[in-house]
């Protein structure tokens, strides 16, 4: 059986070999691409910069300090360990041995603290049934807002 010419085909015969050329090229197309690795490698993710806090009683005898009976004044310091600017959210814990007598209290900084930067500030805390004399233990903790 010998070939049609292109002139002497029927429109849908036209239409059919276009159909089936395309395919053709296109599953070839496929095939080279994964034989000869058209995968495309995953994007190596930028190292994200972020704050990262450190926080505790200011150096000294005198980081804690009996106001009144039930208020305790602490002096703390916050440093940025990390590698971009951030500004503190920091929660204070205090409290006796036994838990009897405790507070606390949050604070936020509202201007950034840049890497390697220390935030020195007091605050004074509401201590139960009037036991801020027996307060022994303060804990900070602090996280980037």
């Amino acid at each position: 059986m010998a070939a049609k010419q292109w002139k002497e085909m029927t429109r849908k015969e036209k239409v059919r070999r276009v159909v089936g050329i395309v395919s053709i090229t296109t599953i070839m197309l496929v095939i080279l691409s994964l034989v000869f690795g058209g995968g495309s490698k995953p994007k190596e993710q930028p190292e994200t910069k972020a704050a990262k806090f450190s926080a505790g009683l200011q150096p000294g005898d005198t980081s804690m300090q009996v106001v009144n009976p039930a208020s305790l004044r602490v002096f703390l310091r916050v440093e940025n360990t990390g590698d971009a600017e951030g500004k503190p959210e920091c929660t204070i814990l205090a409290n006796d041995s036994s838990g009897t007598y405790h507070g606390s209290s949050t604070l936020n900084k509202t201007s950034p603290v840049k890497p390697g930067e220390k935030w020195d500030f007091a605050t004074v805390l509401t201590i139960t049934k009037e036991g801020a004399q027996y307060v022994n233990n303060v804990k900070v903790e602090c996280k980037e807002i």
